[in-house]
């Protein structure tokens, strides 16, 4: 059998519209399964006809109402419907109900001979209209239920309930007597709490009751919603439908454009040399294949442009001229990623022309690291949002190898068996400081160790021609597949980094993942993940000699960047 989810309109042509509204969330949100769920509306004939152009999956049944009490109390009625015996649980909603979340959490609850309905604290004089004054201040529950939401099963004992309650009414206005403001509310919880026949807990977790919040302080502070698969605005009782569609049409236009799927385009390095790509191209790679559906070839449809690598902001995309492209990105919201701030380069004017695109057109800049939020503060220019995120990490092929295949490794390299290795896998800029690097291994083999270095990366001229020079026996792979720089990390004894200036660097993360024993200087994300013995000080670089590597640590202190989570939580904070 089916569930069925029900609503009334009637008497008010303004509830027409809050029913539209009320679909509409349904549609965006409900996640109901037509297989599995039906919609139905209790209308009028005149309703209907009005409805029916609207092409809505629904079904409608008939029935007049011709005053406000009688439009109040026509939920009790859905036991006339004709195909009600299709259907195991029933929902029934107030048209000032808003759907924010999967209905099924709902629906798929195991439910007994009760109508569930959500804690309201409200006024009990009003809520227990029927009974004494005393019973209502002194014996009764100090919180009752809303009837605004009401789960039951199709049942007779739920039936017979219903049709007690629609004829104590009935009886009620025959006779003359004042209604209750809250009209058929009062009648519902008399009945139901002396046939001990409610739950007030079971729904409550699931909706938010919007009442004496102001419009603004309530779509704007999530955590009145967040996680709520409902929202019932109870701020004006029963009527005022035009307030009621005002608030409820803009927490809905408010909560589609947060959940709407933002798309990003991702301007990276965008170079291949020798059919391998450089960090930020393999990054944009992973974030692409993790969110296919919040990236983008097209910069006309991004609502985000990511420079991951804002030293390329002089690309241009296909497509564009100059003036075209610097006019687009005028009219998005532009996020600039810096990875880390040398000094000296700043110092000779090297970041200008970039950080002037940045300041002109980012409307966020992201930092990869403390140490580089600092660096950033401190030129103080750029007044916009900095935030601070690592970077994630989801390459699989950084992977430990172990046993037999890791000794026939240094085989298949060349590397001496007995050797102890050395590594460095970056590029020769200054602020990397090869000649630190030299001095380390001159150092190492002046102590009678048998030393072999490899490096991979491009520029590695002044390491290579000191290394002949000297007798130094190394191995160097310029610009060599990932599989193979996974390799030859499990080929070394040690990885070195002599950086003065990093954002990363990248090769801490990947020591970790491939169990490589690593010391380096206090630069970028090292002094974050790495223990601090492992550190030295890269103005006294003979300091290295009481580096002592952990990589237990330092596994142990990047494994949330590999999570997927992680990688939802960095989108989140980059592009909300």
């Amino acid at each position: 059998m089916k569930n069925l989810i029900y609503f009334c309109a009637f008497f008010n042509e303004g509830y027409i519209d809050l029913s539209k509204l009320l679909i509409s969330s349904m549609i965006h949100f409900g996640n109901i399964n037509p297989d599995t769920t039906d919609i139905l509306m209790m209308t009028s004939q005149e309703f209907k006809l009005k409805l029916e152009d609207q092409k809505l999956n629904i079904k409608f049944h008939i029935v007049e109402a011709n005053s406000l009490y009688e439009a109040c109390y026509s939920r009790l009625r859905i036991f006339e419907y004709d195909k009600i015996n299709d259907y195991d649980k029933i929902l029934y909603i107030d048209t000032d109900v808003l759907f924010l979340g999967d209905i099924n959490e709902v629906l798929n609850n195991q439910i007994d001979e009760k109508i569930y309905a959500v804690e309201e604290a409200g006024s009990r004089k009003w809520h227990y209209f029927l009974y004494s004054k005393y019973q209502a201040l002194c014996v009764l529950p100090k919180k009752s239920f809303s009837t605004g939401i009401m789960l039951f099963k199709n049942s007779i004992i739920i039936k017979d309930i219903f049709n007690k309650i629609l004829n104590h009414i009935i009886e009620w206005i025959s006779l003359g007597k004042k209604m209750p403001s809250l009209v058929d509310q009062p009648f519902v919880i008399y009945h139901a709490l002396e046939n001990n026949l409610y739950d007030n807990e079971l729904l409550t977790k699931y909706v938010s009751m919007w009442m004496n919040i102001e419009l603004d302080e309530y779509v704007n502070n999530e955590k009145y919603y967040r996680d709520k698969k409902l929202v019932h605005f109870v701020g004006t009782g029963t009527g005022g439908y035009k307030i009621k569609l005002d608030y409820l049409t803009k927490l809905f236009e408010h909560v589609v454009e947060k959940r709407r799927t933002k798309k990003i385009y991702i301007i990276s390095d965008e170079i291949l040399i020798e059919n391998q790509k450089w960090i930020c191209d393999r990054l944009k790679d992973q974030f692409t294949e993790y969110f296919p559906m919040n990236t983008t070839n097209n910069p006309e449809e991004a609502d985000y442009i990511w420079y991951i690598a804002p030293w390329n902001y002089q690309y241009i995309p296909d497509g564009y001229y100059d003036l075209e492209w610097l006019a687009l990105l005028e009219r998005k919201k532009v996020v600039a990623s810096i990875h880390h701030i040398d000094a000296d380069n700043l110092a000779i004017g090297k970041y200008t022309r970039q950080f002037k695109f940045i300041k002109k057109y980012a409307s966020l800049i992201h930092s990869i690291c403390p140490q580089t939020t600092r660096d950033i503060y401190k030129l103080g220019e750029f007044g916009v949002p900095i935030i601070t995120k690592y970077l994630w990490e989801k390459d699989p092929k950084f992977y430990e190898i172990g046993g037999e295949e890791r000794i026939g490794l240094r085989k298949k390299y060349g590397i001496g068996e007995s050797s102890f290795v050395i590594g460095n896998f970056q590029n020769e800029k200054m602020s990397k400081a090869p000649e630190i690097f030299l001095k380390i291994v001159l150092d190492m083999i002046e102590k009678e160790r048998k030393i072999e270095v490899v490096l991979c990366g491009r520029n590695r001229q002044f390491l290579i021609e000191n290394f002949e020079k000297l007798g130094v026996k190394y191995h160097y792979h310029q610009m060599a597949p990932l599989e193979n720089i996974n390799e030859l990390y499990n080929c070394l004894n040690l990885y070195i980094i002599t950086s003065r200036y990093e954002g990363g660097p990248r090769s801490i993360i990947e020591c970790a993942l491939t169990r490589t024993p690593v010391i380096s200087t206090k630069v970028g994300i090292a002094p974050e993940f790495m223990d601090a013995n492992s550190l030295y000080d890269v103005n006294n670089w003979e300091s290295y000699r009481d580096a002592i590597p952990n990589v237990d640590i330092l596994a142990q202190n990047i494994a949330f960047l590999r999570k997927q989570n992680y990688l939802d939580e960095f989108r989140t904070a980059l592009f909300p």
